[in-house]
């Protein structure tokens, strides 16, 4: 009862399989090689022509222009500017049972960028007297549909008022006034 040597038919059946998974195995690497080769130059185009690109110039509205001596006095004009806050201001709105919150985004146009840049030295002052104004309103009073006007005009005087800017703020816009 002793075991026979296998017969060399089974030994082919055997190898034969493991030549498939090779071949396979190949097949599967060569297709991977191809992609990766095929991403690496799409890459390499778009690079290429992001930095063939002219470089453009981009100021934030809430950036303070740079003065340039050499600058066209054409192009200094008495044009009003616009400072907007980054960030939008959210407070408790007064005298409700729940929690309710406003949320104000303002954008302040005054007379010059001398103006934009003294209303930068005094965003903590300027906050502030929003987050008062602001925490003053009820419920009822936000649900007026001429708030925003209402809200402008109010943080117009106060501001102008209070930052001793004189009147450099001469209009306040919100580009988000909401209540929740």
């Amino acid at each position: 009862m002793a075991k026979e040597p296998e017969a060399p038919e089974k030994q082919e059946e055997q190898e034969q399989p493991a030549t498939k998974s090779g071949a396979k195995s190949l097949v599967v690497g060569i297709a991977l090689l191809a992609a990766l080769m095929v991403g690496s130059a799409s890459a390499a185009v778009v690079i290429a022509s992001l930095a063939l690109r002219p470089a453009e110039a981009v100021t934030p509205a809430h950036a303070e222009p740079e003065d340039d001596a050499s600058a066209d006095p054409s192009e200094t004009s008495s044009d009003p500017v616009t400072y907007d806050m980054e960030d939008p201001l959210i407070v408790n709105v007064r005298d409700t049972q729940q929690r309710r919150f406003l949320s104000v985004k303002p954008v302040f146009t005054v007379a010059s960028a001398k103006d934009v840049a003294a209303l930068q030295k005094k965003e903590v002052e300027l906050k502030h007297i929003l987050i008062t104004v602001l925490k003053s309103k009820t419920l009822e009073q936000l649900d007026d549909p001429q708030i925003a006007n209402t809200l402008s005009r109010e943080i117009q005087e106060q501001l102008n008022a209070k930052l001793d800017v004189g009147k450099a703020i001469t209009k306040v816009q919100f580009t988000q006034l909401v209540v929740q």
